[in-house]
């Protein structure tokens, strides 16, 4: 029988990237493609509003989001992704913080969404 329940997270990883997509040289964000926290493999678009988006494969949220871009009047060949990673920090005595650096990409992804997406 096939397993369909979600697997945990292993803990003390670093959470994946998110992608959030920019028009032209704009820092505002139009849309934000962030990891489901149940589901691995899993993304959803989180949309200026807060408004969040069903779970999707990366390529159809990647999509998605360019498509709410075009639809709000961007011209699409001046639309790119900015990829936020959760990289190692380093601490006075030079050890790495990664619980450090995980919680700084989650409040990130929160302040671009408006939402709490990533718990």
């Amino acid at each position: 029988m096939l397993d369909t329940r979600p697997k945990a997270s292993l803990q003390g990883t670093s959470p994946p990237p998110c992608f959030v997509l920019h028009p032209g040289d704009s820092r505002t964000p139009l849309a934000t493609v962030v990891p489901d926290s149940v589901w691995p493999g899993m993304w959803r678009v989180i949309l200026p509003g807060g408004q969040v988006s069903d779970m999707a494969n990366m390529a159809r949220a990647r999509d998605a989001a360019e498509c709410f871009a075009e639809r709000a009047g961007c011209d699409p060949r001046m639309l790119h992704w900015v990829q936020l990673t959760a990289s190692p920090r380093r601490t006075r005595s030079g050890k790495s913080t990664n619980a450090t650096s995980s919680s700084l990409l989650r409040s990130q992804i929160r302040k671009l969404a408006g939402a709490n997406v990533y718990a």
